[in-house]
């Protein structure tokens, strides 16, 4: 699992968007397009969450890792109340 931080969730027509910054280089995920990740993170009361994988919606070259994600259920509306700077783990 790599180390991420929430940079910015936007919602936008009932889809997050969702940019994540990776700790350290090291924890910087490598992809080719067209791929997905797994996302969890600690909850508010500690637990940690379920894993789900959606597609990444960045570039391979890029620093951010970004999703656009359609609010569905309960794991998709706790995410998009993340707030910038909150880690989440991401396997790819």
């Amino acid at each position: 699992m790599k180390k991420y931080l929430v940079q910015e969730t936007k919602i936008e027509n009932g889809v997050l968007h969702l940019s994540l910054m990776p700790r350290s280089q090291n924890d910087r995920l490598i992809f080719s397009a067209g791929q997905y990740a797994t996302i969890s993170f600690a909850g508010y009361d500690g637990k940690p969450s379920p894993a789900r994988s959606f597609s990444i919606a960045s570039s391979p070259n890029d620093q951010q890792l970004k999703f656009a994600i359609k609010i569905q259920g309960e794991f998709t509306q706790t995410l998009a109340k993340l707030r910038a700077g909150y880690p989440v783990s991401v396997m790819g």
